[in-house]
């Protein structure tokens, strides 16, 4: 309730209540804003925590796509299609902004029945957005995490974080949203590069079995409202490096060296642009910064240096 926007009504209430009172404050989690407000509230109060973490997933099918931040509308587009709205669809934004963004951008394209939930909202209005949800009169959502908490909707069985959480709770409590009185359901997570760091806390350090899948396909011209865009983003690691493969190597007489001099003889290029190379009889692995990437193709083309033709692929 405090995160949510309540904390205001929460100090009234406490400040009207007798001093002589027995006061509790339950958290699923304890950051440090929760533990100064605990003692704001009460008087030398004493921490129960519990002995370990447990995360409690219900059935969900946890799935993400790398995808660069520029198609993630695209991929969201080819996810709704392919899930045809067998029943509702919860969509996760991190920022206000977005939301209201992506409210406008498939409002326009989509018959459906579209709707936001934000923390700039009245409580009046956000009410009436969770009542319309509940009673299926609007078949997406887009929200913050605002609607993370304490939202019960038997009819979501997709949920689909546009934006990554960078919170482990965050996260469980967004795809907690469906899946819900036994039901099954859907949590698809659209991870651009900087983002992927997330999903190895969340697969590693917290075993949650989230799969890495791509994103479906659409050949149906009237449902396909985003057309997706160049992005070296989505062949990056989280460095913002791209693996390009060649079939030169030792059996052609290189080395790091000479594919290093090679590479920086074809274009003007910085020494980090460069990243690590592996060579191999007869083929190569060179790591390209994502914003050399396109000069670095365009050069290997052209060139003949080698006396033949050099084949390049995205790895």
């Amino acid at each position: 309730m405090l995160d949510m926007g309540f904390f205001p009504d929460v100090e009234w209430i406490i400040q009207k209540l007798n001093p002589d009172r027995q006061t509790l404050l339950f958290s699923a989690t304890f950051p440090q804003e929760i533990l100064n407000l605990s003692s704001d509230f009460m008087k030398n109060p004493e921490h129960i925590l519990t002995s370990e973490l447990e995360l409690e997933i219900p059935d969900i099918v946890q799935k993400f796509s790398k995808i660069g931040r520029i198609n993630k509308s695209w991929a969201l587009n080819n996810i709704l299609f392919e899930f045809e709205f067998n029943g509702q669809v919860l969509v996760f934004c991190n920022t206000k902004r977005m939301v209201e963004m992506l409210e406008q951008r498939f409002s326009k394209v989509l018959d459906k029945r579209i709707s936001s939930l934000q923390g700039d909202m009245s409580q009046n209005a956000r009410e009436k957005v969770m009542t319309k949800f509940k009673s299926g009169e609007i078949d997406m959502l887009i929200s913050t995490d605002v609607a993370a908490r304490g939202l019960h909707v038997d009819g979501v069985n997709l949920v689909v974080n546009y934006d990554l959480p960078t919170q482990v709770d965050s996260y469980v409590h967004r795809i907690g949203r469906t899946g819900r009185m036994g039901n099954s359901g859907i949590a698809w997570s659209l991870v651009s590069f900087e983002e992927t760091a997330m999903v190895s806390v969340l697969k590693n350090v917290h075993g949650l079995d989230i799969r890495e899948s791509e994103i479906p396909e659409i050949n149906d011209k009237e449902k396909t409202h985003f057309s997706k865009k160049k992005d070296w983003n989505e062949h990056s690691d989280m460095f913002g490096m791209v693996s390009l493969g060649i079939n030169i190597g030792y059996d052609d007489g290189m080395n790091h060296q000479k594919i290093f001099d090679w590479i920086k003889g074809l274009i003007r290029i910085s020494d980090l642009a460069v990243g690590s190379i592996g060579v191999d009889g007869n083929r190569s692995i060179i790591d390209i910064h994502q914003s050399k990437v396109d000069y670095v193709l365009g050069a290997i083309g052209k060139n003949s240096d080698l006396g033949r033709i050099v084949d390049v692929e995205i790895l």
